[in-house]
């Protein structure tokens, strides 16, 4: 920006603002009476002072270097740094301080704060110091572009003595105050309103030039009025009372006064320039041209000497303001290439910069000048890079390899159980695809510099874990192991990670929590120091997030008591139906029966704690935890508490009558909890993403012989985890489960639910089988009940083995949809979540009775059971055509119908124009619409603008309607569906739905019984609707609805294309023919009585 340009636009920011805190304000008129108008500066810099946790010091230039300001970020730091560049005016006092001088220095940055830093964008500020904080008399007569007053300790930049003597008439430099005081006065006598004015007639007589106004002397002669500004100014003396007087007579003098002593009134004063032309002047000649600062490259551009330099005009403070050509580019060199400050102690940033003072604007005066200026620039902080252990969660018990090679006395025993660490790598500057690219370096104890990298956990590309929230997973490995060969992290004990774990202080407790930390992971037992991550050359600090390893305690001890975990076997078959019939597969899991076993369908994957796409790695062989419950919690006080089996069990007793248990005193029952583990990676907890087959073996006493004579049942406490440790917790969550059987709360179903499930068994010769869902309920305590079986009535699955009561469930339809019977165990409580359809009818749900009055939604089968659909005639609605049943489809040219072939939008939209009632039709026929490709002679443009008034059609895009597309099922659905105002809220009727933007206008659709889904469930909302399928949808809305060709009448008009024992022979038949009906007996079939003509609709086509 040109600096006179600048000028005009300092000229408001540059007048006087309030007066300082020691004065009055400034008075609202002049001597006069005419108002003065002051406007508010507009350039205001945001003075930040220097960061408390940032030190400066100063080294002086030698031979070989020039002077240098040093900052230091101190330890500790955080968030933004402020550094004050101002400090370069006491610095530097000595060496600035004549006409011509000039100075380089450098900037140079440490940082001691264990962060990384860098330049913050924006943030370079060279601006006028702050003075709202000093004295009337300590302030020069100008402004400073920010709209500050600039602080010197002397001046002599007051009115000019030449403009006084010439406008006094004397010769004299001795002009009296009296004199001076009624300036304004002498002026207007004179002829003139304002000093500035004044000094245009005057430059114009001095010069013999005609100039028109002050700033067009200034645009071609600012020297000028430098060189006069600079001349010696008046300076008076008075007493005290001398100027209480002359302010009472003449208040403009404390506007205008000066005090350069510092003393106030009753000592030497002067005047300042009083009008902002002349300030706005005076900040040109001064302070604009006083010094100039130039950085990086452009220093090579900035020169002084005794007679100046043009170089220093362009670059004085003013022409820094933010926003300027000169601003925006040092403000690139300071961004530089984005570098930043490393974390590690001792790294650098380096700038250099130039400062100068300019010969002839300043002359000899400045030596008596106490200069000041404000710069800074501002670091932020860069974000880290963190590394945050996976949570996991195993069980006491499991190998791990993972420790094998480490030989530290603090760091756990070889195959100790601890598995291995895998990590979340994290960080707000890095793109995550350049993460793979993180190294971590750090100094071992012995001075070793050391490194490790990043390895993808499971595999390369998809095949890459991902744990929570979308994340991948990393494992950290050694970039050199003839230098880090030391494991990459340990685990802790507590979470200020100062307690190395080991099997001593996980094995007491029934779960623990541990934590992990790269910094420690030195083999020797010392801690690696000076840790950083490094991607791309840029360098980042280092944080550990925490992670938390739950280690969950078993009762059996593997060495020295009976095995707990058996590895589970996959069956040749894929269904778990098929499995659970895998006998060979059975043998083995189980080994003939004597074990617990787990089957799982051919191609069962597994995750790690449930992680999606976090497999199993190695031999993907996990294995079925088979464990006591635990045997006794810590009380409060450390007490023991009862044996946990006793809790399940008596919560099994005391719900015998809901869980349909009889003498429950008399049974007998064996508790046991259940987990999949990976018992070769620590026990860690693993989920399968199918239904898996579980055996129990039978009770002491007990074969598969004998087994029939018995009646088994197992209840599942889900929820219950072994994440607890007091019995005052376990009590309660126990309670909380059996006041849920099977779920009657509705809770979703997950591995987090507490409720009390009956499972369903079925006994075979490997044992008890029963079926568990790891995406619903999981692992978690079960209990076996048995005793021995009664005569009693109910359905005893598999013969002799069957080993629990069934009862059938039978669906009465009414007409609607027929469904199978089910069969339930006894006592299982039944979700009634079918949705029948019924032609003609909307369902109203299922109900307990055959006279409908018992409204039920679900049934709990304690015998077998029917259910009742109940219905309600679905009406026509309001604005469409029910009663008159004339033909709305026509064939085309050829004489056919083509009833599969699809059908246009544009035909749809002609259909429910036609099949409007007259008042409707009426109220919204128009022929404009919004449509850019609806022609308004097209055959269907009135029909699609009318239909689109009326809210049922829309386009594809705002202005797009696509009239010769094929119309999708869901868009017709949609369409149909806008004719009804009922809205639907319940699940979605068809499998493929979810999400679709007509999901809510097909369901409703379902809901009158209008549409219909797929054999397989869905609904194919995208796929085009054939003409058939429309006629059908349409015959439905309208209650159109022969029921047999018996319906029909001689003499209708046939489609060769249309055969008697097509599917869509009776809806074609009666959208192509206008005719006469009767309603049959049910009220909803129709049968004809007389045919009529079709009607005649080209008078809407014209």
């Amino acid at each position: 920006m040109k600096k006179r340009v600048l000028s005009a636009l300092l000229a408001l920011s540059t007048l006087l603002t309030t007066a300082p805190a020691a004065y009055a304000a400034e008075p609202a008129t002049q001597s006069d009476g005419a108002e003065i108008d002051w406007p508010e500066p507009t350039c205001t810099v945001d003075y930040k002072p220097q960061s408390d946790t940032v030190s400066c010091e100063f080294v002086e230039e030698t031979e070989d270097a020039p002077a240098k300001l040093v900052y230091t970020i101190q330890e500790g730091a955080e968030g933004d740094q402020v550094l004050e560049l101002s400090k370069l005016a006491d610095a530097l006092a000595d060496t600035v301080q004549y006409p011509g001088d000039a100075a380089q220095f450098d900037i140079e940055i440490h940082n001691e704060s264990g962060n990384s830093y860098r330049y913050k964008p924006g943030s370079f500020t060279l601006a006028s110091a702050d003075t709202s904080g000093m004295e009337q008399s300590e302030l020069l007569p100008v402004l400073g572009y920010d709209g500050q007053w600039i602080p010197f300790r002397f001046t002599s930049s007051m009115v000019s003595n030449q403009m006084l003597k010439d406008l006094f008439n004397t010769s004299s430099v001795n002009i009296s105050l009296e004199q001076i005081v009624t300036l304004y006065d002498t002026l207007a006598e004179e002829g003139y309103d304002s000093l500035t004015n004044y000094f245009v007639a005057w430059y114009n007589k001095k010069n013999s030039t005609d100039y028109a106004s002050f700033d067009a002397i200034m645009a071609v002669a600012p020297a000028f009025f430098e060189d006069i500004q600079k001349g010696n100014a008046m300076k008076f003396s008075c007493t005290a009372e001398q100027f209480t007087e002359l302010e009472e007579a003449h208040p403009e003098v404390m506007r205008w006064a000066y005090f350069p002593s510092g003393k106030g009134p009753g000592d030497t004063f002067q005047l300042k320039w009083p009008e902002s032309g002349l300030q706005t002047a005076g900040y040109d000649g001064w302070y604009q041209s006083m010094f100039a600062f130039a950085f990086g490259d452009d220093m090579a551009n900035l020169s002084t000497s005794s007679s100046g330099h043009t170089s220093c005009h362009e670059r004085g403070v003013g022409d820094y303001m933010e926003g300027t050509d000169l601003w925006e580019q040092t403000d690139a060199y300071f961004c530089g290439d984005g570098q930043a400050l490393a974390p590690e102690s001792g790294s650098v940033l380096s700038y250099s910069g130039k400062w100068a003072l300019d010969g002839p604007c300043i002359r000899n005066a400045y030596a008596n000048y106490e200069f000041s200026f404000y710069g800074s620039i501002t670091l932020e902080e860069v974000g880290p890079v963190t590394i945050t252990p996976v949570d996991m969660t195993l069980y006491i018990g499991g190998s791990s390899d993972y420790w094998e090679d480490v030989d530290g006395t603090h760091l756990p025993d070889a195959d100790s159980g601890i598995p291995a660490p895998h990590f979340y790598v994290e960080s707000s500057e890095i793109p995550a695809e350049h993460l793979a690219g993180v190294t971590f370096h750090g100094t071992g104890a012995d001075g070793t510099e050391k490194s490790w990298k990043l390895a993808p956990y499971g595999g390369e590309g998809d095949q890459q874990a991902i744990g929570e929230d979308g994340r991948k997973v990393w494992d950290i490995v050694s970039a050199d192991p003839s230098t880090a060969a030391d494991a990459s992290c340990l685990y802790f004990a507590d979470e200020a990670c100062t307690i190395p774990a080991s099997t001593d202080n996980i094995a007491g407790n029934h779960f623990t929590h541990l934590y992990a930390a790269i910094s420690t992971s030195d083999a020797s037992g010392a801690g690696n120091t000076g840790l950083y991550a490094e991607v791309n050359g840029q360098k980042y600090a280092l944080r550990y997030g925490v992670g938390t390893l739950t280690v969950r305690s078993v009762t059996n001890d593997a060495t020295g008591g009976e095995p707990y975990t058996f590895d589970a076997v996959h069956s040749a078959h894929s269904t778990v139906e098929a499995a659970a019939g895998d006998t060979a597969a059975a043998e083995t899991a189980t080994d003939g029966g004597s074990n617990a076993g787990v089957v799982a369908p051919a191609g069962t994957k597994y995750t790690v704690n449930g992680h999606e796409n976090w497999a199993m790695v190695g031999d993907e062989q996990p294995s079925i935890l088979f464990d006591d419950v635990l045997s006794s919690y810590e009380l409060d006080g450390g007490a023991e508490s009862e044996v946990g089996q006793t809790m399940l069990e008596k919560a099994v007793i005391d719900n015998a009558d809901a869980l349909g248990l009889d003498n429950p005193n008399d049974r007998q029952y064996e508790s046991k909890y259940f987990d999949l583990v990976d018992a070769g990676d620590g026990n860690v907890w693993v989920k399968a993403d199918r239904q898996l087959v579980i055996y129990w073996p039978y009770p002491d006493g007990i074969t598969y012989e004998t087994a029939g004579s018995y009646d088994f049942d197992v209840f599942h406490f889900t929820g219950l985890h072994r994440e607890y440790t007091t019995n005052g917790e376990v009590q309660a969550m126990v309670n909380q489960a059996a006041a849920n059987i099977n779920n009657e709360k509705g809770e979703a179903a997950s591995n987090k639910t507490l409720s009390l499930q009956v499972e369903e068994v079925v006994l075979t010769e490997h044992g008890i089988q029963l079926i568990v869902d790891q995406d619903r309920y999981g692992f978690s305590p079960f209990v076996l009940s048995w005793a021995k079986k009664d005569t009693g009535g109910g359905d005893h699955g598999g013969g002799d083995h069957g080993g629990t009561t069934y009862y059938t469930l039978r669906y009465e339809s009414n007409g609607g949809t027929k469904y199978d019977s089910e069969r339930y165990r006894r006592n299982t409580l039944v979700e009634l979540d079918k949705q029948p359809v019924r032609e003609g009818y909307t369902f109203t749900g299922w109900y307990a009775d055959k006279a409908l009055t018992e409204p039920i939604d679900d049934i709990r089968m304690t015998s077998n059971k029917t259910v009742y659909a109940g219905w309600e005639k679905t009406g026509v609605p309001d604005r469409l055509n029910g009663d008159d049943h004339f033909a709305y489809i026509i064939g085309r040219d050829d004489g056919l119908v083509h009833p599969e072939a699809t059908i246009t939008r544009a035909e749809v939209a002609t259909i429910f124009f036609r099949l409007l009632t007259d008042e409707a039709r009426a109220e919204y026929l128009t022929e404009t619409s919004p449509f850019h490709d609806v022609a308004p002679d097209a055959w269907y443009a009135t029909a699609v603008a009318t239909m689109e008034a009326m809210g049922i059609v829309e386009g594809r895009a705002p202005a797009v309607f696509d009239p010769d597309a094929p119309i999708t099922r869901g868009e017709f659905a949609a369409i149909a569906a806008r004719f009804d105002s009922a809205p639907y809220d319940g699940a979605d009727r068809f499998t493929d739905i979810g999400g679709h933007w007509a999901a809510e206008y097909i369901n409703q659709a379902a809901v009158k019984g209008w549409v219909e889904g797929q054999p397989d469930g869905s609904f194919a909302p995208d796929r085009s609707i054939s003409r058939a399928e429309a006629m059908t949808l349409v015959n439905r809305v309208l209650g159109r609805l022969p029921e047999t060709a018996d319906d029909l009448l001689d003499g209708m008009i046939t489609w060769p294309d249309n055969p008697p024992d097509a599917w869509y022979y009776l809806a074609v038949q009666e959208a192509t023919n206008s005719h006469d009906y009767g309603r049959k007996a049910d009220t909803v079939h129709e049968t004809w009585t007389g045919l009529q003509p079709v009607e005649d609709w080209t008078r809407y086509e014209q």
